[in-house]
């Protein structure tokens, strides 16, 4: 695997930038963030806790992207519509057949916070139940030592180097002209990482269907 040294050096030679390397190192972090966050790389096991009494909502990490799967006490939770709030799961329930399930649903907070909001009948929703996430998620900031923090395999650092080195063109040295190919190859290389992540994560699980007027 590169090392984040590596790619710092790689950015500095690729067009000759006079910058120094903690400045290349911000380029390449955001250039990797936006590339993990694309390609939906990094996936992460997220626990919110436990569930409280006559509480629905529970902020979410800001690191989650996208919420694959839900898990409730250890039961799976279907995904929900906003609009599903106003109303109980016991639709959604008696179509999906698992006994304690309900709807996860995108929520947000007055001050614009990330939640999510568990949709189930209040006298089957007990407290002390763990929420448990499976996510897309955003990385931390690259790390010069620690090359842990790079998420993206090798194959696709060089896109990765094009990245910083197009926000350098364009911001730096006022030449969106030749950032422009560099910005190519990067959104390039961002498309073809999401071809291996869907086919890696390609599965022939049974989908599930909502109802009009019951619960779509």
């Amino acid at each position: 695997m590169a090392s984040v040294a590596e790619l710092v050096t790689d950015v500095l030679t690729e067009a000759s930038f006079d910058a120094t390397e903690t400045q290349a190192l911000k380029w390449l972090s955001r250039a990797h963030a936006l590339m993990c966050v694309r390609s939906t790389i990094l996936r992460k096991n997220l626990s919110l806790g436990l569930t409280e009494e006559n509480v629905s909502t529970y902020d979410l990490p800001a690191e989650v992207v996208q919420i694959l799967e839900l898990r409730v006490g250890g039961v799976p939770y279907g995904q929900g519509t906003h609009s599903d709030i106003a109303y109980d799961a016991l639709s959604y329930l008696w179509i999906q057949g698992i006994p304690g399930s309900g709807l996860g649903v995108q929520e947000a907070s007055a001050e614009g916070v990330d939640q999510i909001a568990l949709v189930r009948r209040p006298a089957e929703a007990p407290a002390g139940l763990e929420i448990e996430l499976y996510a897309v998620c955003r990385p931390g900031p690259l790390v010069s030592g620690e090359d842990s923090t790079v998420k993206v395999p090798d194959e696709f650092t060089d896109a990765l180097v094009a990245g910083a080195c197009a926000t350098a063109l364009a911001r730096v040295e006022a030449r969106p002209d030749l950032a422009a190919s560099f910005k190519a190859e990067f959104d390039a290389g961002c498309a073809e990482l999401l071809k291996q992540v869907r086919k890696r994560y390609r599965g022939a699980s049974p989908s599930r269907i909502r109802v009009e007027g019951y619960t779509a």
